[in-house]
């Protein structure tokens, strides 16, 4: 589906003419007391004497802009303890884990925008299609171990809080524009101001991003005669716009009111076909005729009204009133998930007979609404200083699927295109809803150089799940009949309860070192349709972590952390290795044990050189292993065939990421070096795709289909182990004008990151950038 042509040129001018006005409405500069911390998870970066009660990250905007980077693989690829499974090159469908729980759609972590869980439907539909974009952050935190249960729902993965442009203490404006490979267009451009007025200050902030691309991937046609239908766009274009107004009454104890919306767009030529490995090897970036239609199309508003207050010098309250809302609908191949070579010579466009494609639109609808309190109390008792924090939300959301099948019938002589549609349902309608009251208490008990911070946190959902068909006298949707459930129809509701619990320790054994220690108790709840259809109950997991940060000088740091994590019962969600098809399955347990290391330096500052010379290094060794025979019968799914010992799909034994850089008067030059091992690609553990069917037959001769084997399956074997080096580069021109250069794959390493949806995908392939930076 070919996209509409966008005037970026207008659009910049415009950009620049809203910032000039941000200027001009200021009349003088203002400044305010910073938002309440109750909002942010870690808040700033981390001091190496501070006590978190669990490893935990920040990371600030200027180091991923400062790389050209808006995909948050690439944004998380330098922070250890992170499994990072790419899709599309470009981050639109992370998957991403922690500690060796399951990736998939980064389902089992708690995903957040300035403190609101911001996944379409985080109870009713853990697995999604939507992530905030990185460019447009001020900076990215992340939770891991006894800490996370503050946040819910999941807390067996961890946090990651994506941090939104603040509204500005004065008048400020940012524009960035630049120009890379594959015609890849990027804008950010934010402005705000402050203005005192007689009911207190005022506020407001305006920011628009675009990034628009023509993709990395060429579609093949093969021999049919419908090249004109073919649009060699494999691109997306995702626009964003926010914006955020607050007030600060004039009174006794500080107040803030802030009110935000923003509003997002995806169009993107997306597909779930990948290749076979063949195919792979000859060109890694092709992509099959079948997929000339597949494309996402996406909308999300996302707002909130925040009050925020310190009644006293140790009380903080924080309240929110939040609505999300989000739609989807990716009109994709639907023809099968094996490349059997009779699907392939469909697939190419090959041969000399009539051609049918299946499609199918994907319609999701989502909404999430609710609100929420929490308060933080510092106070004293005897020698012990109290830090205690407590908050309850109530929150509900939901999902319905409104599905229908298309076909496209190409005549192979005149190349002749003709559409079917099987009407509405064909592809399935159905409704999840939750409706969830959940709070949670801590505190943070410090004696000298102690600390001990116990939690609590509980969950209580009400769930609905209901599947619908077309009634073929009226035309209208009507519930599907089914023994078991209301009425005999297809309708069910009930409840589901889950508690979380952790403490975490803390010793200050120097001014620059903190060791902590931590044991918490974490949980994943399974969608309505799981519990309530088939009878799933929630994934629990026992995590143990001990660590230390170590900072002997204000320009060196170490950080270490050992893991334990044992998963019972777990919990996949649409378990068909993302195909979107599968249902929530238990697949059994899994234990995960690893090491995280990070540490860096300036040499530069340490040895009273006339520049900076910053240097980093992080490592994460993870061995996440099925324990005990699979549960799965499904011979789809990723888990099938897994047994006691296997290694979790998808989590690489080893993750090293390095780099370095000098910075002198007006002039930067950065080298980042990411290395990734290898991963199977199912629990099967096996190294590549089958040969032969069940009955000794070559697999390019077999059909695919029930055969257990999984007859031609190219979903089947490992990724690729793989080392990528990134250049950056920076000239200040003025003050406020810097010029920026980037090159990612700096070697052009082609590797498989995944098998996943349907057959071998690459990572992105050698891209350079160039841009202009100016802070206003």
């Amino acid at each position: 589906m070919k996209r509409k042509s966008f005037g970026k040129a207008f659009v910049f001018g415009v950009v620049l003419m809203f910032v000039a006005a941000s200027f001009v409405f200021a009349q003088e500069e203002q400044g305010f007391d910073e938002v309440s911390d109750t909002i942010l998870v870690v808040g700033t970066k981390l001091d190496s004497g501070e006590f978190i009660g669990g490893a935990a990250h920040y990371i600030d905007a200027e180091s991923f802009r400062s790389r050209g980077y808006d995909d948050i693989n690439r944004a998380l690829r330098a922070e250890p303890g992170i499994q990072l499974r790419e899709e599309d090159g470009y981050g639109l469908f992370p998957n991403i884990g922690v500690r060796g729980v399951d990736s998939q759609r980064t389902s089992k972590l708690t995903v957040m925008e300035d403190g609101i869980p911001t996944a379409p439907a985080p109870y009713s539909a853990p697995s999604a299609y939507y992530t905030p974009t990185v460019g447009r952050m001020a900076a990215i935190e992340i939770l891991k171990g006894s800490s996370q249960i503050q946040y819910g729902p999941h807390t067996t993965g961890g946090v990651i809080n994506y941090i939104s442009t603040p509204a500005l203490a004065e008048t400020q404006g940012y524009v960035n524009i630049s120009h890379g490979s594959n015609n890849d267009f990027r804008l950010h451009s934010y402005g705000g101001t402050s203005k005192q007025s007689s009911l207190g200050v005022v506020g407001v902030l305006g920011e628009v991003y675009l990034r628009d691309t023509d993709g990395f991937k060429t579609i093949k046609s093969g021999e049919v005669t419908v090249n004109t239908f073919i649009d060699d766009d494999t691109g997306f274009k995702r626009l964003e716009g926010m914006a955020k107004v607050f007030w600060e009454p004039d009174t006794t104890w500080y107040q803030r009111l802030e009110l935000k919306v923003g509003h997002t767009t995806l169009d993107a030529n997306e597909t779930y076909l990948g290749i076979t490995d063949a195919d792979f090897d000859e060109n890694p970036y092709q992509r099959y005729f079948a997929s000339f239609r597949d494309n996402i199309y996406t909308e999300q508003w996302r707002s909130y009204l925040r009050w925020t207050a310190t009644p006293t010098e140790n009380l903080k309250v924080a309240a929110t009133v939040f609505y999300n809302n989000f739609n989807r609908n990716w009109y994709k191949y639907h023809g099968g998930s094996h490349l059997s070579d009779e699907r392939l010579t469909k697939l190419k466009g090959d041969g000399t007979e009539d051609l049918k494609y299946e499609y199918r639109n994907n319609r999701r609808f989502y909404d999430s609404k609710g609100v929420e309190a929490k308060a933080e109390y510092t106070a004293r008792t005897g020698g012990v200083e109290h830090n205690l924090r407590g908050g309850i939300r109530y929150m509900s959301d939901y999902i319905r699927r409104d599905q229908n099948d298309h076909a496209y019938n190409v005549n192979a002589v005149n190349g002749t295109l003709t559409v079917t549609d099987d009407g509405r349902c064909s592809g399935a309608c159905r409704k999840q809803e939750s409706r969830a009251v959940a709070f949670f208490v801590a505190d943070e008990m410090k004696y000298g150089r102690f600390t001990l911070a116990p939690g609590l946190r509980y969950e209580h959902v009400r769930q609905e799940a209901r599947r619908y068909g077309v009634d073929p006298d009226t035309g209208n949707l009507v519930l599907q009949d089914r023994d078991g459930g209301i009425n005999g129809k297809d309708h069910y509701e009930g409840s589901i309860s889950a508690f979380t619990s952790g403490i975490s320790a803390g010793f200050k054994a120097t001014e620059g070192l903190n060791i902590f220690a931590g044991v918490h108790r974490g949980v994943a709840l399974p969608s309505p349709s799981g519990h309530l259809r088939s009878g799933l109950s929630e994934e629990t997991s026992i995590a143990t972590e001990v660590g230390a940060r170590w900072s002997p000088a204000p320009f060196a740091y170490l950080n270490a952390t050992f893991f334990h994590t044992k998963f019972d019962d777990l919990l996949v969600h649409d378990n068909i290795g993302s195909t979107g098809s599968g249902g929530d399955e238990s697949v059994g347990e899994v234990v995960s044990t690893g090491l995280e290391i990070q540490t860096g330096a300036d040499l530069g500052n340490w040895l009273g050189w006339s520049l900076s010379n910053p240097w980093y290094l992080a490592m994460t060794f993870t061995r996440a292993e099925l324990e005990g025979d699979i549960n799965s019968e499904d011979v789809e799914s990723i888990f099938f065939g897994g047994t006691d010992g296997s290694n979790v799909p998808y989590i690489p034994n080893y993750q090293i990421s390095f780099g370095t850089g000098v910075k002198w008067n007006r002039f930067g030059f950065f080298v980042d070096v990411y290395l990734v091992d290898e991963t199977y690609s199912t629990a099967s553990n096996e190294d590549a795709p089958p040969t032969q069917d069940s009955d000794g037959m070559p697999c390019v001769n077999a059909t695919g289909g029930t055969d257990p084997a999984g007859v031609c399956d190219y979903r089947i074997g490992k990724t690729d182990s793989y080392g990528i080096v990134d250049l950056s580069a920076s000239v200040e021109l003025t003050d406020t004008l810097t010029l920026t250069g980037n090159i990612h794959n700096l070697f052009d390493k082609a590797y498989i990151v995944s098998r996943h949806p349907i057959g071998p995908r690459p990572g992105l392939p050698r891209e350079f950038r160039i841009g202009l930076t100016a802070d206003l």
